[in-house]
C-alpha cells in the first residue's frame, strides 16, 4: 500500500500529472450510498458534493450541510433550494458551542478554517479574520433516525468535529471521509497518530482514498503525510468487509484490527 502511494507521488512529481481527489471521493461514495440515506456534509463550500448527495438520496433521504463562510453558504443554499430534503447551516463545526475567530483565505478559500493552516500557496492565500458561530454536530442529530455518511473537509479541524459529534457517531455508526494532513491538524495541536487512535477507540478502521485498508498504527505512520493525498475513510469495523467489497478493494481478514468483524 505504501508503495502505491509513492507511485502516485512519482506520477505527480516527475510527470506533472494532476489527480482529482474530489472526483475519486465522489466515485467512491456513489458505490455505497443509496436512496433514502441521511448524509452530513461538513465543509460544504460551494456545494460540489452536496449536489451529488441530494441526487443520490432523493426525496426519501436527507442531506444536512454546514458551511461557515457567508458567501459560500448563500451560494450552496440558493443552488440547492429546490431540494426540500436539503438544509445548510451557516456555522462551523467543532467540539464546543460559541463564537470564534475564523481565518478566511481569500485567495484560496478552500483552505479557510478555524485555525490558520500552513498554506500550500502562501503567496495567494491572503488571509483575513472574521467571526463565525461554532456548534457541535451532536446538536443537529437528536431527531434523526440514522446517519449513513459524514463527509468532513475542514482544513485540520476534523478531530474536533468528530469529538463534537462523538455521540452521534457511536450511535449511528456512519462511514466518514476525512482530509488529514500535517499542515492542517498540527495547527489544532494534534499528531499524526491521533486520528488513528481515536478511530480505533470507537471501533473504526481507516482506509485510504482508494479504499485500501490501513491495518495498524505502523502502516498509518508510514502513509500519513508521506504520500500525495490526505483523503481517508473511517469505517466501522462491522461494516469494513462490505465497504471493501462495494469499492472492490481487498479485505485483509487476518489483520488484528478486524478480528471479530
Amino acid at each position: 500500500m505504501y508503495q502505491q502511494g509513492l507511485f502516485i507521488n512519482r506520477l505527480k512529481d516527475i510527470y506533472g500529472m494532476h489527480i482529482d481527489y474530489e472526483y475519486i471521493l465522489e466515485k467512491s461514495y456513489r458505490r455505497f450510498l443509496k436512496r433514502g440515506d441521511i448524509i452530513i456534509d461538513v465543509g460544504a463550500h460551494s456545494g460540489r458534493h452536496s449536489q451529488h448527495f441530494v441526487d443520490i438520496v432523493g426525496e426519501s433521504g436527507r442531506v444536512i450541510a454546514f458551511e461557515p463562510l457567508d458567501y459560500f453558504w448563500r451560494i450552496t443554499s440558493e443552488k440547492l433550494k429546490p431540494y426540500s430534503w436539503f438544509e445548510c447551516h451557516n456555522v462551523a463545526l467543532s467540539n464546543y458551542n460559541g463564537v470564534s475567530e475564523f481565518t478566511v483565505a481569500r485567495g484560496t478559500p478552500e483552505e479557510s478554517g478555524l485555525k490558520r493552516k500552513e498554506y500550500i500557496y502562501p503567496e495567494r492565500a491572503d488571509p483575513e479574520q472574521v467571526q463565525v458561530d461554532v456548534r457541535c454536530l451532536d446538536n443537529y442529530t437528536t431527531n434523526l433516525e440514522g446517519v449513513s455518511y459524514i463527509k468532513i473537509d475542514i482544513e485540520g479541524g476534523e478531530i474536533d468535529c468528530i469529538k463534537g459529534g462523538i455521540d452521534s457517531i457511536k450511535k449511528f455508526r456512519p462511514i466518514l471521509s476525512i482530509e488529514y494532513g500535517w499542515n492542517g491538524y498540527s495547527r489544532y495541536g494534534y499528531k499524526k497518530s491521533d486520528i488513528f487512535n481515536i478511530s480505533k477507540s470507537i471501533g473504526y478502521s481507516i482506509t485510504d482514498i482508494f479504499s485500501i485498508h490501513i491495518p495498524n498504527i505502523d502502516e498509518w505512520e508510514s502513509i500519513c503525510d508521506h504520500v500525495a493525498y490526505w483523503d481517508f475513510f473511517m469505517v466501522p469495523n462491522e461494516k469494513l468487509k462490505e465497504f471493501c467489497q462495494k469499492l472492490e478493494s481487498p479485505f485483509p481478514c487476518d489483520t488484528e484490527s478486524t478480528k471479530g468483524v
